[in-house]
């Protein structure tokens, strides 16, 4: 059908299957609905996508395609200073510390998205969506800390300057296959994901800590140190999910969730004084993965306003990891290997009454993985009156 040789007038209506008849149609132009006419246009005949029709079922007179893109842009920058005043009491005085916070924290946002819906027939349906996200973003903090005793008797004197440059890039697709069955509130859904993360990162970290009453500069205590923070890191994961009606009013779900994480993670630390000498007591490379499985199912109840769910599921959290100094050395320590198995309970209702009154209650018991920065033995002083390290031995 050549373009504007239909007959119709605008507001008229027709039924697509009936416009369409026995000819083949080709999509010249997909005309944006959002009046910003961002309209997609394909003048080469045979690049041109068809556009066709569901042979069976209730969607016989549906197109078969459902498409749509966005792009997504935002900019923030946030400035910002703090001024807090402590004091810790003890039984034979106390001690205070006068804080000053100036922050300046600036990100960028590229996203696009799209999203391909086809309906196979009345009783299958496969649904794709990826995304793609880019973010930059440049951070910058100075704090400085005074701690004193009694008062008025200055301890010392603690500034600390943290700079970070981030370029993170994020992709996440996922898939989903649904299929109703002839009986009545009976259905099956399976998903299946995957997840890729990169980024590159630089911090550069200088802190003071200036103790009063030292008498030379060796008794000071001073970080310059330059941090590289490169991570990799993907995901597989699927799930499956099915749901009966046992009655009008019970329904039955039943599922069962993978998902397998990996990381890889460089984080060399250099000396800017010292030609950028490697730091080893600071650095780490190390890689890590995360197996999840977790079975379960849910009794629901509907009727009349009232609406009560139950379930169970087991859960088991596998996690394994190792560390070096780099990439190109040996590890420093035996793989680590941790277990977790967990049973998780879980109920909510829902009542609905007159008037626009309802009540609900809820309990859900839930565990994840503890972060791998909480399970190497690897110090972290970004702040060196706060040195966080990590216990492999955690559970």
């Amino acid at each position: 059908t050549a373009v504007g040789s239909s007959g119709l007038t605008l507001g008229s209506k027709l039924n697509f299957s009936t416009f369409k008849g026995v000819q083949r149609l080709f999509v010249t132009i997909w005309y944006d609905q959002s009046l910003n006419a961002y309209n997609a246009l394909q003048t080469t005949a045979s690049s041109q996508p068809e556009l066709l029709m569901n042979t069976s079922g209730a969607g016989s007179t549906k197109p078969s395609l459902s498409f749509n893109g966005n792009y997504f842009f935002n900019q923030t920058r946030l400035n910002l200073e703090q001024f807090a005043e402590r004091q810790n009491f003890l039984a034979n005085g106390f001690f205070s510390n006068n804080d000053t916070l100036n922050k300046t924290d600036f990100r960028q946002n590229h996203s696009f998205a799209t999203r391909i819906e086809e309906e196979i027939d009345s009783m299958n349906t496969v649904i794709l969506k990826a995304d793609f996200r880019f973010t930059g973003s440049q951070f910058e903090e100075r704090n400085q800390a005074v701690f004193s005793k009694n008062g008025n008797e200055k301890n010392n004197e603690l500034s600390v300057t943290n700079k970070n440059e981030n370029d993170t890039r994020v992709l996440n697709s996922l898939g989903i296959f649904r299929h109703k069955f002839k009986k009545k509130g009976r259905s099956l859904a399976a998903s299946a994901a995957y997840s890729n993360n990169a980024t590159d990162a630089i911090d550069n970290i200088l802190s003071i800590n200036d103790f009063f009453k030292a008498n030379t500069f060796t008794e000071q205590v001073r970080y310059l140190n330059q941090n590289g923070n490169n991570t990799k890191s993907q995901q597989v994961k699927s799930s499956l999910l099915f749901t009966d009606a046992l009655s009008k009013k019970l329904f039955v779900e039943t599922f069962y969730n993978f998902a397998n994480t990996q990381n890889d993670v460089s984080r060399p630390v250099t000396d800017p004084e010292k030609n950028n000498k490697r730091i080893d007591s600071l650095s780490i490379y190390f890689k890590n993965d995360i197996l999840y499985n977790r079975f379960g199912s849910t009794l629901r109840y509907a009727y009349e306003g009232v609406n009560l769910s139950a379930g169970l599921a087991a859960q088991q959290l596998q996690i394994g990891g190792s560390y070096a100094r780099s990439k190109q050395e040996d590890w420093l320590e035996k793989p680590l290997r941790l277990s977790f198995f967990n049973v998780l309970p879980f109920f909510e209702s829902d009542i609905e009454f007159e008037n626009n009154l309802s009540t609900s209650f809820g309990y859900s018991y839930q565990v994840s993985e503890p972060r791998i920065s909480d399970l190497q033995p690897v110090p972290n002083i970004n702040n060196p009156a706060f040195k966080i390290e990590g216990n492999p031995k955690l559970t």
